[in-house]
């Protein structure tokens, strides 16, 4: 864990977890005790429709039908990097340093915090960490996260499990963590979340 500079800027937290670990659960709390949220895979989301440098780029390596008259054509583009490591690592190259350039000017507009929270579901792979003092980890047993994306989003056991294999384990992530949270239905997590918060206050 890193201590902020003495200028006084905002504690960087990241949280992040596997595909149905509850990363987003945990981060809501935080909401509540007014801690700012932000969530770098939704705003990845924005930053493909509204960057003109993305933009451009997806359609240079997928073509122009990666984008229809609504915007990115996102069905597509998981069709084409399912289970197509070399695709994934091209697009994430294209999209992360813009969510990286757009959450440093986000930290800048909240910089009178004392704490932010950055959501992401590949902070370590991503390498985007390295930008931040805590590190969160959310984790869960597989079976449990099967079950919630399949109650959340509908997808087949099997594909979710080739998403879970495009992202570190639950053991990987750990390594870098100042604090996991197990966040496994026979656990109440609330007071964990806590715990936390009021050791980052200190």
């Amino acid at each position: 864990m890193k201590k902020p500079s003495t200028d006084k800027r905002p504690l960087l937290i990241g949280i992040t977890g596997g595909i149905g670990s509850g990363k987003t659960s945990v981060c809501k709390v935080f909401e509540a005790l007014g801690v700012p949220v932000y969530c770098a895979d939704e705003n990845a989301k924005m930053l493909t429709n509204a960057c003109p440098t993305i933009k451009k780029q997806l359609i240079e390596l997928f073509g122009n039908e990666i984008y229809t008259e609504t915007g990115l054509n996102r069905a597509k583009l998981a069709n084409l990097i399912f289970n197509n490591k070399k695709a994934l690592d091209q697009v994430n190259a294209i999209i992360h340093p813009a969510v990286n350039t757009h959450f440093a000017t986000w930290v800048e507009q909240h910089a009178a915090k004392k704490m932010l929270v950055k959501e992401a579901a590949i902070l370590i792979e991503s390498g985007s960490y390295k930008q931040l003092d805590v590190i969160i980890t959310v984790s869960t047993n597989i079976e449990e996260r099967v079950n919630r994306v399949r109650r959340r989003d509908g997808f087949l056991e099997e594909d979710i499990l080739a998403r879970m294999k495009n992202q570190l384990s639950d053991s990987e992530r750990e390594k870098f963590a100042d604090y996991v949270i197990n966040n496994n239905d026979n656990v109440q997590i609330l007071p964990v979340i806590l715990a936390i918060y009021t050791k980052l206050q200190l």
